[in-house]
């Protein structure tokens, strides 16, 4: 693992670069089935900060071909770190997440959830589920709702990096689909999006400080299919934390840690996410099956 924000910062002056960073990264480990000269050539002609993602791109490629050179980019040799060290940062880095997400009681949840797993584990004297567990149930307790797609667009920080990004006045728009207004498109069957202009930040901004209603009776965006499944997919993982702490072995801990893994594919929106929830769920079912 590599502190991939720590590194883009310093070496490029701004945190976006960790994006490139990590093609770069990714290519030098041979996980990228393309030349370093034509991704080199793709943003030269996408022809924005074509200097900047350059720097990032090399960077990345340099951290991948020699970690020790970390600490001469960075000056700090912790930007490197093993799979097993800096569990509690990881921990408060995404407690910190799931607090801005929503409240101190959404983080409160999360952070007992993962505690009984940590005592589980100490108990049996093992490792690497609770840090499997850390990432995953917080990306599942911070699905992309209305109220989280708002506050993201509307973020102070994002709306900083844009102008440091692109010069000039450049016009805005937000490509959206939301729910009442979003027509299904005939050739993909998903509901199809439609470009906003600059007046919808005020809306947004308005929804982002709405998100006290997730999840109450009151939330007009709970009712659909999509969130009932967001919210019950939490309710499933924490009961697979509790049945791992409850039936942990030191002879099932692989079989566990893949389990505990396994949701981190529930990604994307709509149908996509409804049927990769299936296909994981199915896989944790089998990997049950062996224990």
């Amino acid at each position: 693992m590599i502190d991939g924000t720590r590194i883009a910062k310093a070496t490029c002056g701004d945190t976006i670069a960790i994006n490139m960073l990590m093609v770069g990264y990714a290519f030098q480990l041979g996980r990228l089935a393309l030349s370093a000269e034509a991704i080199e050539r793709a943003i030269d002609l996408n022809g924005v900060a074509v200097d900047f993602n350059t720097r990032a791109f090399r960077v990345g490629r340099l951290v991948a071909a020699d970690p020790s050179f970390t600490e001469t980019l960075t000056g700090d040799s912790s930007a490197v770190v093993g799979l097993g060290d800096g569990l509690g940062d990881g921990l408060e880095f995404h407690a910190g997440l799931v607090a801005a997400y929503q409240n101190a009681a959404w983080e409160d949840r999360y952070r007992r959830a993962i505690s009984r797993l940590a005592d589980a584990e100490a108990a049996k004297g093992v490792s690497g589920l609770t840090a499997a567990a850390i990432p995953v149930l917080s990306h599942l307790m911070r699905y992309k709702d209305e109220y989280e797609v708002a506050r993201l667009l509307t973020d102070r920080h994002f709306e900083d990096r844009l102008e440091r990004t692109f010069e000039g006045a450049p016009r805005f728009e937000f490509n959206l689909a939301p729910p009442i207004l979003a027509r299904t498109d005939a050739r993909t069957g998903r509901p199809g999006k439609r470009a906003f202009g600059p007046w919808m930040r005020g809306p947004l901004r308005a929804v982002a400080g709405l998100r006290s209603l997730r999840g109450t009776m009151a939330d007009p965006f709970g009712w659909t299919a999509e969130r009932r499944m967001e919210r019950a997919l939490i309710d499933w993982y924490e009961g697979l934390i509790d049945r791992c702490a409850q039936g942990l072995g030191a002879g099932s801990a692989e079989t566990w840690t893949e389990i505990l893994r396994a949701p981190d594919a529930i990604r994307g929106f709509g149908p996509v996410k409804a049927a990769n929830a299936a296909r994981v769920r199915a896989r944790v079912d089998a990997l049950f099956a062996q224990l």
